[in-house]
């Protein structure tokens, strides 16, 4: 689990984590849509890459960053309930592909 949420190569020494100099550079906005984003990805190809679970499981740990972000910091109302309303579909994306699944 600590290699999917955590993984070694974007916790660089010395460096702070990949997400949180995303955050500072691009800022949260554009932060919150990548992980939206990646989510989708990783729905959108589960098992073609990678095992299935691992991918939706890489999906959900994009979404909860997401949502952390969108949540923590004062990103205005109306974009901030699009991107909870983006989320939310990713999300049911995942359930639907594990039910496909059988998961």
């Amino acid at each position: 689990m600590e290699q999917v949420k955590h993984p070694t190569h974007y916790n660089l020494d010395g460096r702070k984590e990949c997400w949180d100099e995303m955050e500072e550079i691009f800022g949260r906005e554009k932060t919150v849509h990548f992980c939206i984003l990646s989510a989708y990805k990783y729905v959108y190809r589960a098992g073609e890459k990678e095992d299935a679970k691992m991918d939706l499981k890489k999906a959900e740990i994009f979404l909860a960053h997401a949502y952390e972000v969108n949540q923590k910091y004062g990103i205005g109302n109306t974009e901030r309930m699009a991107n909870y309303e983006l989320i939310s579909t990713v999300y049911k994306m995942i359930t639907e592909k594990r039910t496909e699944r059988g998961d």
